[in-house]
């Protein structure tokens, strides 16, 4: 076959190369070979002078002893950098939403006569008295779980799921014990703890030294990083150990409270990182992936993400489900999304790696996810040699049509050819 190809492009007049898609083999060559073809034939032509043009108008160019110059090959100027238009972030809205709705909480606070519902995983990220005692209750649920899951032969599968998950991110502490009391803490504001069956919501009676108001606003507070301007007059608990608060209102004692302080930002979101994506802790929902599952938070999902607060919130199956099925998505990717949806940042991404997270980003409508992993897959590009650069743009167009890749390509074809 390559000989009859051969012989074709002799009998036309024609060079001949041979390539291969799938190993990328002679690819490199056909481009350059085209683009040096073209310029060769461009300064083969000869062009005359505008004054022997002018002249010539006027009389027989034979007249003239000029001598026609030859143009100089023509270099295009290297193509403007691609502008990834960012979309603007939601997050601050999103959580102030997560503190208004309050969907899917899982701990309620008694103060006196009131109630206030909240998430635990929140309350663990934000007070590290709450951190505490969230986790050695649940330590503790997690012992007597373990003991009903082997006494009893038809338990259920997605609970079962759930149980294994929270002994995974407890093995590494201390030996489990009977969770404590409020005295055996040694600690002020907690009175006593109990779990409500079969909903499974944590109940945490707080004492006299804590008012209903303050508990508002320090909850307020873990949530979105700002307090009322009436909270200004309250004798807010310390022992709750709200350190940002306290930093808070000791910047603005006389005045409103700014917009949410960017330092208890960057902390939420490093707390979360640690106690919802490193440790797992609190999760109420696990995503069965191809290659391994994700435990998550159902009320963080939904907060963050349109089509998770459809799926959970409407008559889809679910919306109760414990453990999800997520085909199509790798373990990978799919942590890689959940950090977006707790800081609201995406992790350092390869470009051979970014196409599954677009995909997922698009199927799921985040267009900020999608804005973020260009971003970096350019950053990632041009740290690269322009040789092994346009191996990755042709890596990364096989499989899919990528926008900023085809952005992208162009001026790393323009900056090797023309070397």
């Amino acid at each position: 076959m390559p000989d009859e190809a051969r012989d074709v492009a002799r009998e036309l007049g024609l060079y001949y190369y041979e390539t291969s898609v799938l190993t990328y083999y002679g690819v490199n060559e056909v481009f350059e070979n085209a683009i040096r073809a073209a310029l060769i034939a461009r300064r083969a032509q000869r062009f005359l002078d505008d004054k022997f043009e002018k002249g010539a108008k006027a009389t027989s160019a034979a007249t003239f002893n000029v001598t026609p110059r030859y143009l100089a090959p023509f270099k295009p100027p290297p193509p403007l950098k691609p502008d990834i238009h960012i979309s603007s972030s939601s997050y601050t809205e999103h959580m102030r939403h997560l503190w208004l709705s309050r969907a899917h909480t899982d701990i309620v606070l008694v103060v006196g006569s009131m109630g206030f519902p909240a998430h635990r995983f929140i309350l663990a990220a934000t007070s590290r008295a709450f951190c505490r005692l969230l986790t050695a209750d649940l330590m503790a649920r997690s012992t007597s779980d373990s003991s009903m899951v082997s006494s009893l032969g038809d338990f259920a599968d997605e609970t079962e799921c759930l149980v294994r998950a929270e002994q995974k991110t407890c093995k590494r502490r201390a030996s489990c014990q009977a969770l404590p009391t409020a005295r055996e803490l040694d600690h002020p504001a907690f009175q006593c703890i109990r779990n409500v069956q079969p909903e499974g919501q944590t109940v945490v009676t707080l004492s006299k030294l804590v008012s209903p108001s303050a508990m508002q606003q320090c909850l307020q507070f873990a949530y979105t990083g700002t307090v009322d301007r009436s909270a200004l007059n309250l004798r807010l608990p310390n022992f709750l150990e709200l350190p940002q608060l306290l930093v808070l209102l000791t910047k603005h004692p006389f005045v409103a409270p700014d917009p949410p302080d960017e330092n208890y930002d960057n902390f939420l979101k490093r707390r979360l990182q640690d106690i919802c994506l490193d440790q797992g802790l609190f999760a109420d929902v696990i995503f069965e992936l191809d290659d391994g599952a994700c435990a998550a938070h159902k009320s963080m999902l939904a907060a963050r993400c349109d089509v998770m607060k459809a799926m959970f919130s409407g008559d889809f199956r679910e919306s109760q489900a414990k453990v999800i099925e997520f085909p199509g998505v790798r373990e990978y990717t799919f942590h890689k999304l959940l950090c977006f949806l707790y800081t609201d940042e995406v992790p350092a991404v390869s470009a051979v790696r970014c196409v599954n997270l677009l995909e997922l980003a698009n199927r799921l409508c985040l267009p900020r996810l999608v804005n973020l992993v260009e971003r970096r897959v350019i950053e990632d590009l041009e740290r690269l040699q322009p040789s092994e650069a346009i191996e990755q743009c042709l890596r990364l167009l096989e499989p899919v049509k990528v926008s900023i890749i085809i952005k992208c390509m162009p001026s790393y074809l323009v900056m090797n050819t023309l070397k």
